[in-house]
């Protein structure tokens, strides 16, 4: 597509005839060029931290999702979602986190396709297929382009059509009944002028999460003690006694890119892209239950709800419904097992060259989605809180940016403004503890701002930037929940922001390039999604902002053999979003931190407040290529955030043990292509990951414990490639997970009965063959 300040579209270095796509992948990863700044230029001498991976590098590396890149980048924590987020992956960079599918809330790090923001966590685990790059930026966003985002920024860039007839297809089979067709071509429809590629993906897995009917395995075992009165055998299964799995995929998305050259001051890009990802329920294993005397009531009136129970005594809740194997669960979803995103997205991008020294460029952009999933948060026959989430998305978005330079080029400036508009309504029937009731809640958003950032040159060594953004945003929310009030309530939220970046930057060499940054990050509050009692809780929350201080040293070594980058940051949170699980005493309205200080019945209720933090941390990422063929890369990040409330008694005090986000991350890798005899070339490649633990607790005022702890965890991944020697026909065997480490990604509690956690995916391995001409 299109880049500001270029006169044509920039795109990594191109792949030499005859060499193997494995073999180039890890030296694009240093010489890449990013156009993070509106101007192309290689990613050491971008005087901002930023990961930029070529799509060659994606596969080699087998990362192929969004939530694959936080095994790649710094101080980056993406992580699969939890039984009750759906398709809303948690996203997390240098601690600035969301993991809240709620429309009602924003993501920390924004996700652009295209120069286009992905607005929510739903559907932002987006499988990367023909891309030319992803750049996943850190720190603070928003002077140069799209939406403001706090934490980062993950950017994904289509490959453009250049109109050389060209394309691909790639097949593949795996375990799990693992398979994918790839496909894309690229072709002119009027020489010079007008240009398209289509490309494509069918992907199916089989879930990895076996859903066991409970007093089948009881029978089975020769344990029917353990089955408490009014939960039912099911006699007519066999001695697997599975009813469904967790963690399948059936995917198909599409794209089609068309650039038009109409002039050689005009170039319009038009992309359309279609998803329909549908998946089984998210991977949700019990892990342990809440001691019986800290239960909330469990009231039999639940259990006809739930197909599998029938009318009874109180139900029994305990320990016995946790599996004793890896990949079980006893879960009933009568829902139904399903966790979808189908979503479809139009953006036209004018580019217009004014003068030599002046461009403007348009991005008018339309995206639509529906999505559901279910989800049972006592995982367990029962159905407690049994609940459905069908929602529809649907958001617009226009920015125009100019852009040039002045005084003999010493001057390089960007202005723009950026307006969105969004809304969502969210259905399905909810039994919630003691609650049983339908959603009609609806969403909307409007964001107006205005931006300027610019570079100014010195000297050819020593350049200062800076910026500034306006923000106004508005939020609204309305309640409508038949079963607890057949009335509607609505409320609005508003703010209106100022933030600022400077930059300072000095080349000592072409090779030696360093640079100090101060910005501020914003992210707007919203008001309470989850209310219980109506009017009570239907109120604003704050939303957050920071100031962000960053150093970083980037280096060629070694006669450019090597490439070390270096970067320090300190984000000083002056109001920093959190949220507590607490109960609801529901007789009296009135919260309580244990459903044994209320009277009656209670139900669980979402409490949230806003404290002041800290959060720092340094990343260093290497590569290097010491003989010809071999590439090594590496990457570590560590971060610590800290609450700067002390007072324990105080309601937003966060426990020390209550981690932000995992304190280190890092990778390694190492690939080398070799020359066979028989022709063609043999690439086997090799990648290490490595996540420190991190906590899951529902209360942060509350020590983190073992149960709510997902460990650290090394896993390696491997890949086998060969190539023919003409380098247009290869085939590769990928194994993920290589010594089936088995840990947690997540881990959740939402009702106060359980524990849950998703699991890792086991040791995989897929064959696949492709064709390029």
């Amino acid at each position: 597509m299109a880049i500001m300040a270029m006169p044509a579209p920039a795109r990594a270095q191109a792949q030499p005839p005859g060499q193997s796509q494995a073999a180039t992948a890890v030296q694009d990863l240093s010489d890449i060029v990013v156009t993070a700044r509106f101007r192309s230029e290689s990613v050491q001498n971008a005087p901002v931290a930023i990961t930029a991976l070529s799509g060659a590098t994606l596969g080699s590396r087998n990362i192929t999702s969004v939530e694959n890149l936080g095994s790649a980048v710094p101080n980056a924590f993406i992580a699969p979602p939890t039984g009750a987020a759906g398709p809303a992956p948690l996203i997390s960079m240098r601690g600035i986190y969301q993991s809240d599918f709620n429309y009602a809330f924003e993501p920390g790090g924004g996700v652009y396709i295209d120069d286009v923001y992905h607005s929510t966590l739903t559907g932002s685990d987006l499988d990367l297929v023909d891309l030319d790059r992803v750049e996943v930026l850190r720190g603070p966003q928003g002077t140069l382009f799209g939406k403001n985002s706090m934490g980062g920024a993950i950017r994904l860039f289509s490959k453009a059509p250049s109109g050389g007839n060209t394309g691909y297809v790639e097949g593949g089979y795996g375990n799990f009944s693992h398979y994918e067709l790839k496909a894309g071509f690229d072709t002119p429809i009027l020489a010079d002028k007008l240009f398209v590629r289509v490309s494509g993906v069918a992907k199916h897995e089989r879930g990895y999460v076996d859903l066991i009917d409970f007093g089948c395995r009881m029978v089975k075992n020769g344990t029917p003690n353990l089955i408490p009165a009014g939960i039912v055998a099911n006699d007519k299964l066999g001695s697997s006694c599975k009813v469904g799995r967790e963690g399948g995929q059936d995917l198909k998305a599409g794209r089609v890119f068309l650039r038009w050259v109409a002039s050689p001051e005009l170039e319009v890009n038009l992309i359309a892209d279609i998803t329909r990802d549908d998946r089984d329920a998210n991977p949700d294993v019990l892990i342990g239950v809440v001691p019986a005397d800290q239960l909330p009531p469990l009231v039999p009136s639940v259990a006809p709800w739930n197909g599998n129970i029938a009318n009874g005594p109180t139900p029994v809740y305990d320990a016995r419904f946790v599996p004793t194997k890896r990949y079980e669960s006893f879960a009933n979803i009568t829902t139904g097992n399903k966790s979808y995103n189908h979503e479809w997205g139009v953006s036209l991008a004018p580019t217009y060259h004014i003068s030599d020294d002046m461009q403007a460029k348009l991005i008018v952009a339309y995206r639509r989605a529906n999505s559901d999933f279910s989800y049972n948060p006592d995982a367990s026959p029962y159905g407690f809180g049994e609940n459905s989430n069908p929602t529809t998305h649907r958001q617009f978005s226009t920015e125009l940016q100019l852009s040039g330079t002045l005084l003999d080029k010493a001057l390089e400036w960007t202005a723009g403004g950026y307006y969105f508009r969004g809304t969502t309504h969210l259905g399905g029937h909810i039994i919630y503890s003691t609650l049983n009731f339908d959603q009609d809640d609806r969403y909307g958003e409007t964001d107006g701002s205005g931006f300027l950032h610019a570079i100014y040159h010195f000297t050819d060594k020593l350049s200062i930037t800076g910026g500034g953004r306006y923000s106004y945003v508005k939020k609204s929310f309305v309640f409508h929940h038949p079963g607890i009030t057949d009335d509607s309530f609505r409320n609005v939220a508003k703010a209106k922001r100022v933030d600022w970046l400077a930059n300072v930057n000095y080349e000592f060499s072409p090779d030696l390039n360093v640079y100090a940054q101060a910005a501020t990050g914003f992210r707007p509050g919203g008001v309470n999604p989850r209310p219980l009692v109506i009017p009570d809780q239907l109120v604003p929350f704050k939303g957050e902002n920071l100031i962000s201080y960053e150093g970083g040293v980037k280096m060629r070594l070694l006669d450019r053999k090597a490439t070390v980058n270096l970067a320090g940051f300190y984000s000083d949170y002056k109001s920093h979003l959190s949220s507590s699980t607490i109960f609801e005493c529901l007789d009296s309205k009135a919260p309580a931190f244990t459903p044994a200080s209320c009277a009656g019945a209670s139900a669980p209720w979402f409490f949230y407040f806003n404290d002041k933090a800290r959060i720092y941390g340094a990343e260093a990422e290497l590569t290097l290529r010491p003989v010809a063929g071999l590439n090594l890369n590496a990457s570590v990040g560590w971060n610590h955030g800290e609450s700067l409330v002390k007072d324990r008694s105080a309601p937003n005090y966060r426990d020390p043990s209550n981690l932000f986000q995992p304190a280190w991350n890092a990778s390694a890798g190492a690939e080398y292509t070799a020359d066979l005899p028989i022709g063609g070339t043999l690439t086997p490649r090799i990648d290490w990951l490595y996540q420190s633990k991190m906590t899951f607790t529902a209360n942060l005022g509350a020590p983190a414990t073992p149960l709510v702890t997902a460990d650290g965890r090394s896993t390696f991944n491997g890949r086998l490639t060969y190539a023919l020697p003409a380098n247009d026909w290869s085939v590769s065997l990928a194994v993920t997970n290589m010594f089936d480490k088995y840990f947690f990604y997540n881990k959740f509690t939402q009702n106060g009965l359980a524990i849950s956690g998703v699991p890792s995916r086991p040791r995989e391995w897929f064959f696949s063959i492709s064709k390029k001409f």
